[in-house]
């Protein structure tokens, strides 16, 4: 079977809820796929030649990436001229620093904040209520 796909910015192809990586000079063009289910695997090629072999994955939501297909993408990334698919993680607070469950990258210290008894937020809606 052979199907006809275009290649994400992130230089993925999707097939059957998957995803399959090709060389990053692709992203944004029509390839086809060739999905050979005997052998288990899929073919991607453009024009005349094959870019990529892929075992064909079960389930859905899983991808199959080569690295080296990738490479190119992220060294443009970092360069600033490419797409930027995810903002880098901020690192985690360290212990001293960290003050509850959220972390806000800049924020050096959680704001205070007024604890009041649960009847005052309770007479507040009889008030808005009435």
């Amino acid at each position: 079977m052979v199907l006809p796909r275009r290649v994400s910015s992130a230089c993925l192809v999707a097939y059957a809820g998957n995803h399959y990586s090709v060389p990053y000079l692709y992203g944004g063009r029509q390839v086809h796929i060739r999905v050979d289910t005997e052998q288990a695997r899929l073919e991607i090629w453009g024009e005349e030649t094959c870019l990529a072999i892929h075992p064909l994955l079960p389930g859905h939501g899983r991808q199959s990436l080569h690295p080296d297909h990738l490479e190119g993408l992220w060294n443009l990334t970092l360069q600033g001229k490419g797409p930027r698919p995810y903002p880098p993680p901020s690192p985690p607070p360290s212990r001293g620093e960290a003050t509850g469950l959220l972390h806000l990258p800049g924020l050096s210290a959680m704001p205070e904040v007024e604890v009041r008894p649960l009847t005052v937020y309770a007479a507040l809606a009889e008030e808005v209520s009435a």
